[in-house]
């Protein structure tokens, strides 16, 4: 019996010539931040800023020119989808990923329309984040 030698992978946030993927995460709860921050650095990505509100994201996003946004939909003052609708329009290039409680069909349909490349379901699980990270930056599941 032969053993399989497991597969070598860069990690997920490293682009081909070693530069670390940047990305912002925004969200107004400090504990959901911290979690999607955390895990976002375990896979190389490089979390270059951090907000509370969608009025921090409009702000963040053309200042640091992230390829990934990582947003709340439910916040204070400008809320995510609001924020993702002028985000899609103004910032095209980067992706806009929305975190959410809300995993009604229609709703999640209303943020992809709007422009979200993605959304993730919370509380936020590190195994479910990267399944949906490999698909973000086109790596084969593991």
């Amino acid at each position: 019996m032969t053993e399989e030698k497991p597969v070598n992978r860069k990690p997920l946030g490293l682009l081909p010539n070693g530069t670390s993927i940047r990305v912002i995460v925004v969200d107004d709860e400090f504990s959901h931040r911290r979690i999607m921050v955390q895990v976002l650095k375990s896979a190389s990505f490089d979390v270059v800023a951090e907000g509370v509100n969608g009025e921090d994201a409009l702000k963040m996003v053309p200042q640091f020119k992230p390829k990934f946004l990582f947003m709340d939909y439910h916040m204070p003052r400008v809320d995510g989808l609001e924020a993702l609708k002028k985000l899609h329009v103004s910032n095209p290039d980067t992706k806009v990923v929305i975190c959410t409680t809300d995993n009604d069909k229609d709703h999640v349909l209303e943020l992809l329309k709007s422009g979200a490349c993605e959304y993730i379901v919370k509380p936020i699980d590190r195994k479910v984040v990267m399944q949906k990270l490999e698909k973000l930056v086109g790596l084969p599941p593991s």
